[in-house]
């Protein structure tokens, strides 16, 4: 794997951008730890991804739709991880479908 890439996981987790249930951890480790484990996909050699910004993932849309949260960090420049919501899922192709993200505050 290139280090200086960037790498993206797909999640299910219990959560939505209505903030009605929220999740809190005790440290950063507790808190990768937790969505790590609600990993459905990953991606590990994407390049640099833009908060609140269209990820363009080459997986069908039926292979990733069960989704609701992403996972990101852009290695090259940082360790740390940041975390949104999917707020919407477009299939383009059998190959490609892009999802629409909103960081979580």
């Amino acid at each position: 794997m290139n280090d200086n890439m960037t790498r993206v996981y797909l999640l299910k987790v219990p959560l939505e951008n209505d903030y009605k249930h929220s999740l809190y951890f005790k440290n950063k480790d507790d808190q990768y730890t937790y969505f790590n484990s609600k990993k459905v996909k990953e991606f590990k050699e994407f390049t640099y991804q833009r908060k609140d910004h269209i990820i363009r993932i080459p997986a069908h849309f039926d292979t990733i739709y069960q989704c609701n949260y992403v996972m990101y960090q852009n290695a090259k420049f940082t360790d740390k991880w940041f975390y949104a919501f999917i707020k919407d899922m477009k299939y383009i192709n059998d190959d490609v479908t892009h999802i629409e993200i909103e960081t979580d505050v």
